[in-house]
């Protein structure tokens, strides 16, 4: 059965689209916390900037997570044996893929050990009148320094993973 399923075209192709699209799904939305972030401070009604960071925790929880950690992780294991990439997978010519994985771990700890906890600590905190407290102040700057940062590891993986440096394959040559 799984010699059926390595470099079965069909089984490739599937994969792929649900790699990508999870990808799009997943990331898309992130991009868009630039732009509600900075809203979040300019608003003149404090329900107003609680509502948005809910939204942003809604997003992050209820889509960009569940995809990033289901769906790219599982799609990006099962191409990884259907490529057969798993032989050799130390070699070189796979560093693109190590370092793909490697800066996803990464992202991954920051958002899920970092990031959403602050998050979610400043919902809690605005719910409960302690918006201008020191405590809030600092978990403001620790959500608007990791913001960029994720961004900045996000796009690296797309461009490993498209563009797949030193991997003898790229956009038009499949691995």
């Amino acid at each position: 059965m799984f010699a059926s399923f390595v470099y079965n075209d069909t089984w490739f192709a599937l994969l792929l689209v649900l790699h990508v699209s999870g990808a799009i799904i997943g990331l898309g939305p992130s991009f868009a916390f630039s732009i509600i972030g900075p809203a979040i401070g300019k608003q003149e009604a404090p329900a107003a900037s609680l509502a948005l960071m809910k939204v942003m925790e809604k997003i992050e929880r209820g889509l960009v997570l569940p995809i990033l950690i289901v769906v790219q992780l599982t799609t990006g294991i099962l191409l990884i044996f259907n490529r057969h990439l798993d032989a050799g997978f130390f070699h070189s010519n796979r560093a693109w893929l190590l370092a793909g994985i490697g800066v996803y771990i990464v992202a991954m700890a920051i958002s899920m050990g970092v990031n959403v906890p602050a998050m979610g600590k400043l919902i809690h905190m605005a719910e409960n009148g302690q918006a201008g407290t020191p405590e809030f102040g600092k978990l403001v700057k620790v959500t608007q320094s990791l913001g960029p940062v994720l961004t900045v590891l996000a796009l690296a993986i797309m461009v490993l993973m498209i563009w797949k440096p030193g991997g003898g394959c790229g956009p038009l040559i499949r691995c």
